[in-house]
């Protein structure tokens, strides 16, 4: 028996191996799992996993993250026509003292603005209250909203812009357009560009929060919880033109006789208008 370090000692993309197994044990049983004798064919491309894990080495010496009091990152590739996982690095080094070992690609974080696409998509697909059509040329005013929102809200700039378009909206991540498409979508409520969210891949976010009592309309702007792998997916929905797939890390697994117990299927649901998709995109 040895301790967990010693066991992840030169393993190769060690988040992404414990993710799998993980997973397998959920799906097949710690009993399968444990006893041995499995074949994996996992998605990951050594390749390209080198040259991020490269990358992120890079960052962090280059000494800019410090500068900027940033002391981890994770990131993740997908393959967006399958779905397919083929590169994670989950923290800025699996052997970092404190938290290296930790999967933050799996872990709630705020993702920003990140979600703003998805927000003015909902508009664009939900219409408000019926009475409009909303699309790239819409105006959605840059102005202050504080008593709609019910408390302070700003521009990254601090400044108001007035009537800009959605277009302008997006390129130039305003955020007090994002809140009124939001505010639009849902007839005051941020419930309907959330369920959206879901929907089209983010199937967690808002989750903490809704079980912590509720989200606001901070929800457009990325005040609520996200797993990076789950915005991964959703903007994986995005690139396939509102086609939704399973994010996937494993191809097959047989057993020590060569019966397959898991194969991946290359499988996936329309849930975005790809004529909104095609518009989100070409912000």
């Amino acid at each position: 028996i040895q301790p967990p370090i010693e066991q992840t000692e030169n393993m190769k993309a060690p988040h992404f191996v414990l993710m799998v197994r993980q997973q397998l044990e959920d799906e097949l049983g710690q009993a399968v799992v444990g006893r041995g004798g499995l074949t994996v064919k996992t998605s990951l491309d050594w390749r390209i996993q080198e040259k991020l894990e490269s990358e992120v080495t890079s960052f962090f010496d280059s000494g800019l993250p410090a500068a900027a009091n940033i002391s981890n990152t994770a990131a993740t590739g997908e393959d967006t026509q399958s779905g397919q996982i083929v590169a994670m690095v989950g923290r800025r080094d699996f052997n970092y003292p404190g938290f290296g070992q930790d999967n933050a690609t799996d872990a709630y974080i705020q993702p920003g603005s990140t979600m703003k696409p998805f927000v003015y998509a909902s508009l664009m697909e939900n219409q408000g209250d019926g009475n409009q059509n909303y699309g790239s040329g819409s105006i959605l005013s840059d102005e202050n909203i504080d008593k709609m929102y019910g408390a302070q809200l700003r521009n990254w700039d601090n400044r108001f812009m007035g009537s800009i378009t959605i277009r302008q909206s997006l390129a130039l991540s305003r955020n007090i357009p994002a809140v009124k498409a939001a505010y639009l979508a849902g007839n005051g409520s941020a419930k309907t560009s959330v369920d959206y969210i879901r929907k089209v891949g983010n199937t967690n976010y808002c989750k903490p929060e809704e079980d912590a009592g509720g989200y606001g309309l901070s929800a457009a702007i990325g005040g609520c919880g996200s797993k990076q792998l789950d915005l991964i997916n959703a903007y994986g929905t995005l690139s396939r033109l509102g086609v939704e797939k399973p994010l996937s890390t494993v191809l097959e697994v047989k057993n020590s006789q060569g019966e397959t117990l898991k194969k991946w299927k290359d499988e996936g649901e329309q849930v975005m208008d790809p004529q909104v998709a095609y518009i989100i995109n070409d912000i």
